[in-house]
């Protein structure tokens, strides 16, 4: 079964921003002068944002059988194509998952699935920020590239019978190369972008899952996982904000 699809998005942001910030310890001003009244951050953003992004995608689900003409195979393949003109950047996403059912167990299912995936900037991310003069402003970068990850992910789910009702398992390893990171930092509920491609990194990780029905009539499950995000600035190795290792 082919399916395909066309999406057309404009985008319109404007900002008139200002933000100050002003420290006060023990009734002193910091930073702290004897003949004026200075705030430590100020920052002033005017900027206008149009932009027009297409994005075409072909998928095609093929079901066959092994040799031994009980083994089932299911493959999802497809590809992805997008243009933005605000970095005038042209972006193709190849992507394929294989289902397995062996013959020696139907109850049983294998999964693995590989593919290339981008992320487009949004207005938080293109911003960057100059200062003079003690005054930020903020720029926008129009070099700014989208994020990238290459995926590899291999899964189980195993289906079973206990005392009487029905579960479910199901298992995920998980590997992602990233490249083209755009990094942020999180101070409260503000998150700050860098507003530059700055970061390659890796997140991998496992989960395990149990579905069912733990007490009769409630669907309930149990999940255990690990995860470790990991991103390279400036040349050291430093926990991504989403890291749990």
């Amino acid at each position: 079964l082919v399916k395909g699809g066309v999406t057309y998005k404009n985008e319109r942001v404007e900002e008139d921003s200002r933000e100050y910030e002003m420290r006060d310890s023990a009734g002193y001003s910091m930073p702290h002068t004897a003949d004026a009244l200075n705030l430590i951050y100020s920052l002033r953003s005017k900027n206008d944002l149009n932009s027009n992004k297409v994005e075409v995608f072909l998928q095609d689900t093929y079901k066959f059988k092994g040799r031994d003409n009980e083994t089932f195979f299911s493959l999802n393949y497809g590809l992805r194509f997008s243009y933005w003109d605000y970095n005038g950047e042209s972006l193709l996403s190849p992507r394929a998952s294989l289902t397995v059912i062996p013959k020696f167990n139907p109850d049983l299912t294998f999964r693995f699935a590989t593919g290339l995936y981008y992320q487009t900037p949004f207005y938080k991310e293109l911003r960057d920020t100059v200062t003079t003069g003690g005054i930020t402003r903020v720029v926008l970068n129009e070099n700014i590239k989208s994020q990238r990850s290459i995926h590899f992910i291999a899964g189980t789910d195993y289906r079973f019978r206990l005392n009487d009702r029905p579960y479910k398992f199901s298992a995920e390893a998980y590997f992602k190369a990233l490249s083209d990171i755009i990094p942020y930092n999180v101070n409260n509920l503000k998150i700050s972008y860098y507003g530059e491609n700055l970061c390659s990194g890796y997140i991998a990780g496992i989960d395990a899952k149990i579905y069912g029905e733990f007490v009769p009539g409630a669907d309930s499950w149990l999940s255990l996982g690990y995860m470790a995000a990991k991103q390279k600035l400036h040349g050291k190795t430093i926990p991504m904000p989403t890291d749990q290792g």
